[in-house]
């Protein structure tokens, strides 16, 4: 999908058809993950396909994010490194002793084009944070199965997502130096 600076509400429309399309012309399963758009007034959960055969044995990894968040690489390049474009949280909360039963993957854009997300600026706590492009936010077992993310646990994922990006030592902003996900793992 071809990116502008911002993302509205109204653009999440094509974008879940761009996903629906990958999906249906690869043959790929698609699972629920929560999106929180660069401008748009509210996170949704949407369809991401999942390269893998069946979503029973899809992993984060295998999420096909880039139908979501700019993950802008060098037109040469037939791979890129899934590490400039995932926030891997393996515990939440941070400080907590015992592990959930849930895991989750922050995709984000690392393009110093795409617009603030003031999304994320709005919720709880997250007015300080500086996050450029959109986010995808994928959930996972604690033996990494690709879970669906479900109404329910969009107050926790928004939470997550807000102390996650505040642990991180420098923001996914266009900063000369590129956040990996080794950045907020350490944390973790």
């Amino acid at each position: 999908m071809l990116f502008e600076e911002e993302v509205r509400d109204e653009d999440v429309e094509l974008m879940v058809a761009d996903a629906k399309a990958i999906s249906r012309d690869e043959r790929w399963p698609l699972v629920k993950c929560a999106f929180y758009g660069s401008r748009c007034t509210k996170p949704f959960i949407v369809p991401a396909a999942v390269q893998c055969v069946s979503v029973n044995t899809g992993r984060t990894m295998d999420v096909v994010f880039r139908s979501y968040v700019n993950a802008a690489v060098p037109r040469a390049s037939l791979v890129y490194n899934l590490d400039h474009f995932m926030i891997e949280v393996n515990r939440y909360p941070a400080c907590s002793l015992v592990e959930g039963p849930w895991r989750y993957t922050i995709f984000t854009s690392m393009n110093a084009h795409d617009a603030q997300n003031t999304l994320v600026q709005s919720l709880y706590k997250g007015s300080q944070l500086t996050i450029f492009g959109c986010l995808l936010v994928a959930k996972s077992d604690h033996m990494g199965a690709i879970q669906p993310v479900v109404e329910s646990d969009m107050s926790q994922i928004e939470t997550m997502l807000v102390e996650a990006l505040t642990m991180l030592d420098k923001p996914v902003s266009e900063s000369a130096s590129v956040c990996t996900a080794a950045d907020l793992i350490s944390n973790y």
